[in-house]
């Protein structure tokens, strides 16, 4: 016997098989879907990596950059035809893996005495995108990447420094104005002709009736009293730190050392080795009570190339000039050259702000 057929039954029975098909396409889709976007996801990643090393070095070029032409500028080296795109360009460059950036601008305030460099990136089409190589797969373009930096010059306000202090009447007498030698290739106050604290090979001593000899206390042509009872002008010892240096600031009262060898912590080696080096010397502008009650007010920084000195004992050391003993019997005093436009930008500033005695300080500005 035969049964009826129902069409129903033959529905009921391929259902199942077309949502099989149906879901296992959507899932496709969806997986494919995905696929697209974790690939993006993952290109989005290689190339921000990439966009970072990028500004990193383009930080570091203008970092660089900045230094560089303010450098110059404490010098008085960047007016007149003072390229200082050609400048930012050769700094930002070396500071590329690909030796490629671009100069966006640089500004130079004289009355602020800053620097700001603006570098991005430049790619070797000449463009200044930034080719973004994976994630330009999924539609993603390129853009310039853009770093910055400022640095202002100026004379420090702080400085890790030599333990003896001028007066200021001594550089007013001996320093400024109309001591320097301005020519580009005078002695004085021109930095580059001490190299790492040696004066450049056959330069020899042309200006030495430029050196000038300071003496303890009052014993020099801002008078006063040898014995220190009355100390306005020559130069004192101060406290010293381990290594004889003093960290100070402008506008601090420091005691005296009123003994007329160096100041303890000082041994006839670290003198002999502050021979034929350029030292910073913190500039006192007043002094509060007399003798061993004493109180300098410091008041700015400045650089003297040491060439001599007699400060008793075995704390002599003729001059490296001419060979002959800076000063005899029992008067003290230290030879040397006026240094200015010395810049310092190792670290050892805090701040700028104090008098100008002829040191140049870099910092950049946040």
């Amino acid at each position: 016997m035969h049964r009826a057929h129902d069409p129903r039954g033959d529905e009921d029975n391929r259902q199942p098989s077309r949502d099989i098909h149906s879901e296992s396409g959507v899932a496709m889709v969806v997986f494919g879907l995905w696929i697209v976007v974790l690939f993006g996801f993952g290109a989005l990643a290689i190339d921000v990596s990439r966009i970072y090393t990028e500004h990193s070095e383009l930080r570091n070029g203008a970092d660089a950059a900045a230094l560089a032409i303010a450098r110059d500028c404490g010098q008085g080296l960047c007016g007149g035809y003072y390229d200082e795109f050609g400048m930012a360009e050769v700094y930002a460059d070396a500071n590329a893996r690909d030796g490629a950036t671009w100069v966006e601008d640089v500004e130079i305030d004289f009355d602020d005495q800053t620097v700001t460099v603006s570098v991005g990136s430049e790619e070797s089409g000449g463009g200044n995108d930034f080719d973004m190589v994976l994630a330009g797969i999924v539609g993603f373009d390129g853009f310039t990447v853009r770093a910055d930096a400022t640095v202002k010059w100026g004379a420090p306000g702080g400085f890790t420094a030599f333990p003896v202090t001028f007066s200021k009447c001594e550089w007013d007498a001996f320093g400024a104005p109309g001591f320097a030698d301005e020519t580009v290739d005078g002695f004085l106050h021109r930095q580059e002709v001490v190299l790492n604290g040696d004066i450049a090979q056959g330069l020899a001593y042309p200006y030495s009736h430029k050196r000038v000899i300071i003496y303890l206390h009052g014993t020099s042509v801002c008078g006063g009293s040898p014995s220190g009872g009355d100390i306005p002008g020559g130069f004192g010892w101060l406290d010293a730190d381990p290594g004889c240096v003093l960290t100070t600031s402008q506008g601090t009262m420091l005691e005296v050392d009123p003994g007329a060898s160096p100041t303890s912590g000082c041994s006839t080696t670290t003198m002999q080795d502050a021979l034929g080096t350029v030292q910073v010397i913190p500039y006192f502008n007043d002094v509060v009570g007399s003798g061993t009650n004493a109180t300098y007010s410091m008041d700015g920084f400045g650089a003297l190339y040491v060439t001599g000195y007699s400060l008793g004992g075995l704390y002599k050391e003729n001059s490296i000039v001419d060979g002959n003993p800076v000063c005899t019997g029992s008067l003290r005093c230290i030879e040397g050259y006026m240094i200015g436009d010395w810049v310092q930008s190792s670290g050892v500033s805090t701040g700028l702000g104090g008098g100008d005695y002829g040191v140049v300080s870099l910092q950049f500005v946040n």
